[in-house]
């Protein structure tokens, strides 16, 4: 087990594309942190409120709020992308036939995937608020702004917003996982993924206008379910301006969470009860 999840992460290690899509995300974030720094110092002295809050939230450890919001809305839609190239290439490229022909089980492979991919969203996670605090830290000196105080309890409150967080992107690259494995193609998960989103977003957004009970069904979707758990993020920008958390939800964080631990169920059992019936060997 702990060989085929080796070779998988080298895999990952090796896939050009996902560090071109980590690289994009990385200059997003340098762009907010660092670059449009100046251009909003250079204007203070219009000194409007919404200048002086758009300064503020870029600064160290504020910043950190803006990355955890990059990762969970931007990050969704690149995971899409890294799932469905990590499961479907396989097929593309005939590999899968190789793997079982060598002995692997099937549940063991696919087992292996979930595991490397995991890590590796973990790993990312943990570069980007690495990588990102370097950032803020950048934008501070350029600015003379630099103040490493932190406040009390935000240590924790970091590692718990960081969990949750990670866990809602994890559950969307689940998502395409689960599609690409149905249809064998990246370009279908990646697709079907991305048209989820956009579907969703469609949805979510005329079930909430007629109000009543379809507003309730609403509250079933991923991203509503998702929203609902990251409302309980401490460090947002919402709650740095004495407002609510960014994300809004009717629903609790901890019902929510339940829903999407359920649905996780569902994607694996699909996965794993597809791919062990489906005729590997057979196919061109």
């Amino acid at each position: 087990m702990l060989s085929l999840i080796s070779a998988e992460l080298l895999k990952i290690r090796k896939r050009r594309a996902n560090w071109i899509m980590f690289g994009i995300f990385l200059l997003f974030a340098a762009f907010f942190l660092i670059a449009i720094r100046p251009i909003i110092a250079a204007d203070d002295g219009r000194e409007s409120i919404e200048f002086v809050r758009a300064n503020e939230v870029m600064r160290f450890p504020k910043g950190f709020a803006l990355l955890i919001g990059m990762v969970s809305q931007m990050g969704r839609w690149i995971l899409i992308v890294f799932a469905a190239l990590l499961v479907g290439s396989e097929f593309g490229w005939g590999t899968v036939r190789q793997v079982m022909a060598r002995g692997a089980s099937r549940n063991g492979y696919l087992f292996a995937k979930l595991v490397a991919m995991i890590i590796t969203i973990i790993l990312a996670m943990i570069l980007t608020l690495v990588i990102g605090s370097g950032f803020m830290v950048t934008g501070d000196l350029l600015l003379g702004e630099w103040n490493p105080d932190l406040p009390a309890g935000f240590v924790s409150d970091l590692a718990g917003d960081t969990f949750r967080t990670f866990g809602m992107a994890a559950l969307f690259a689940l998502l395409a996982f689960c599609i690409t494995l149905l249809s064998k193609s990246p370009g279908m998960g990646m697709g079907l993924g991305f048209v989820y989103l956009f579907v969703e977003a469609i949805f979510i957004g005329l079930f909430r206008f007629f109000g009543g009970f379809w507003q309730d069904i609403s509250g079933y979707f991923l991203t509503s379910l998702s929203n609902a758990v990251m409302s309980a993020n401490k460090i947002d920008l919402g709650r740095f301006f004495g407002g609510p958390p960014g994300a809004i939800n009717d629903r609790d964080p901890l019902e929510a969470g339940l829903l999407l631990a359920f649905y996780v169920v569902v994607l694996l059992a699909v996965s794993f009860w597809v791919f062990n019936r489906r005729d590997i060997v057979g196919e061109s």
